[in-house]
């Protein structure tokens, strides 16, 4: 898992990876799931534009319009932070009047305190701040920004007066990170072998908190069709496989994206945030109730398992990957012979299961491999899936942009 690729060939009969140790994996499938400055993606967009297939908007770095710096303090005591004392979570959100940014304090069982500050860029500081963009991340890209909050107030119940600087100096160095808040859903999420999921291909402010339960769906009707596809897939049946995979999850994923830009409209400055604010406090409770039931109907579930049905006020919206099935699944359900009636309880309990189990077998060794790219959320939700439904795969922590994606006849 810990393995770095190094380059990524795919063609017409698989998908081959070189690793800095001098390994080589072979696959049938390439899951680009490393994350909003994927490799993967890089590479694949480099093929695709030399073959001219790659959208203009695709071909743009991902815009940011906002940075942000987070932390977390070590454990502290309610004399210190009297919010600590509290049953329940405190959290605060405080938004700057005279300056462009806004930031967040919230309690945690841990008895720390986790903090944020975000920091709305213009234009001008747009591209000052781009020309760091590959090199602002971790500690010591965040002391700059530190020195310039520092002196901001918060809020730590009773009359305690803190600011800031107080939570920087409590709060270990390792623990602070200053990161570039990119936005963007792309058009291009697969090519040939190669697919897209999770930030990779749609990346979400975080404000809507929408990114991580967008990845696991990702894992979650990718697996579905990659489960459904024919033994020894050719790359056609792939790739309709992909734009089934993305049709079904680019309008989920293009409400979350719109959500998340209006969730940080809330902290922003300027008229159409103040705008936003008002309309949210304003907004009738059932137009509330109407955008939680599109938000909470998207539930995708496995095709392959047990569904769960159980009542909820809210009706999951219709999933086409529930009708895709394994080869296996869909030859039983057409050439299942209907049942004599002097079959024995034995035969009809106990030879499916013998059938089963051969049919495990043989499929395992002749279903697709796919190699997974990127150990975060949404690639170990995959591999767990596909272990689930006996399709091989292999995970890998990260890949390098050394050697771009290229066509072979491998």
């Amino acid at each position: 898992m810990s393995k770095k690729i190094l380059s990524t060939t795919q063609g017409g009969n698989g998908i081959l990876i070189r690793c800095s140790d001098g390994t080589e994996y072979e696959g049938d499938i390439l899951v680009g799931a490393d994350g909003a400055h994927s490799a993967i993606r890089q590479n694949l967009y480099e093929q695709l534009k030399k073959d001219k297939k790659l959208p203009s908007s695709d071909d743009v770095p991902l815009p940011f319009s906002t940075i942000c710096l987070v932390g977390q303090t070590k454990p502290l005591t309610p004399t210190e932070i009297p919010l600590l004392a509290a049953d329940k979570c405190q959290l605060i959100r405080i938004v700057g009047e005279d300056k462009p940014y806004a930031w967040n304090t919230f309690t945690t069982t841990q008895s720390t305190l986790c903090w944020s500050i975000v920091r709305f860029l213009d234009e001008e500081s747009s591209k000052l701040h781009d020309s760091f963009r590959n090199s602002e991340w971790g500690p010591e890209a965040a002391e700059a920004m530190c020195e310039e909050v520092r002196d901001f107030p918060i809020i730590a119940g009773g009359d305690t007066k803190l600011t800031i600087g107080d939570l920087i100096d409590w709060s270990p160095k390792e623990y602070i990170s200053k990161v570039m808040l990119e936005e963007k859903v792309f058009k291009t999420w697969y090519g040939c072998r190669t697919v897209l999921m999770g930030d990779a291909c749609h990346k979400l402010n975080p404000s809507g908190g929408a990114g991580a339960v967008n990845a696991m769906h990702d894992a979650t009707v990718l697996a579905n069709y990659i489960n459904a596809l024919p033994l020894h897939p050719v790359v056609d049946e792939i790739e309709r496989a992909f734009e089934s995979y993305r049709a079904e999850r680019i309008e989920w994923v293009e409400r979350a994206f719109n959500t998340s830009q209006m969730l940080q409209a809330l902290v922003a400055k300027g008229l159409k945030p103040m705008l936003v604010r008002f309309m949210m406090k304003n907004m009738p409770e059932f137009l509330k109730r109407r955008a939680a039931e599109q938000m909470y109907s998207c539930r995708p579930q496995l095709a392959f398992l047990p569904l769960d049905e159980t009542p909820a006020l809210v009706k999951p919206a219709y999933q086409r990957s529930l009708k895709a099935k394994a080869p296996a699944q869909e030859m039983k359900d057409q050439e299942r012979p209907a049942q004599s009636h002097h079959t024995s309880v034995i035969d009809m309990e106990i030879n499916p299961a013998i059938t089963f189990q051969h049919d495990r077998k043989l499929m395992h060794a002749k279903r697709p491999k796919v190699l997974i790219v990127g150990a975060g959320l949404g690639g170990l939700t995959l591999g767990a899936i596909l272990e689930k439904s006996d399709i091989p795969y292999e995970i890998f922590e990260r890949a390098a942009k050394v050697k771009p994606l290229g066509n072979s006849h491998h």
